[in-house]
């Protein structure tokens, strides 16, 4: 039952946020939000999620800043991350890389928009 599973959304764009909700909330995932990779860290840490996913760019921490603290805490080292980010189409102008990505430790790199099916295909085979 997936009411018993927590995901932690961690990504500074609402709407982005509201629909990936809906669409775990209708597979009865227990959600968790965050707006910046600052408070995802924290809410990480208190609510120890089954699986994250975090955004790359956004305020306060960006996400690869936040995926490296998440993976060098004991509390939270164990808990499986998906990168998710809008970055593929604008890297020729971006700081971020897919590499840098990829070196954390992360599970997953997956580009926005991310269609539902293909969430719920992600979630249900890191949790």
């Amino acid at each position: 039952m997936n009411a018993n599973k927590k995901i932690l959304l961690v990504d500074d764009d609402e709407n982005l946020v509201e629909a990936m909700r809906a669409t775990l909330l209708s597979k009865d995932y227990n959600v968790v939000v965050a707006y910046n990779g600052e408070d995802g860290v924290a809410k990480a840490k208190l609510e120890k999620p089954d699986l994250i996913i975090l955004d790359i760019m956004m305020d306060k921490k960006h996400g690869y800043a936040a995926c490296a603290e998440l993976k060098n805490d004991p509390v939270c080292a164990d808990i499986p991350v998906i990168i998710i980010s809008g970055v593929g189409e604008h890297l020729h102008e971006s700081q971020w890389t897919h590499a840098q990505g990829r070196t954390l430790l992360a599970e997953d790199f997956v580009e926005k928009p991310v269609k539902p099916a293909e969430l719920l295909k992600l979630v249900e085979q890191m949790i």
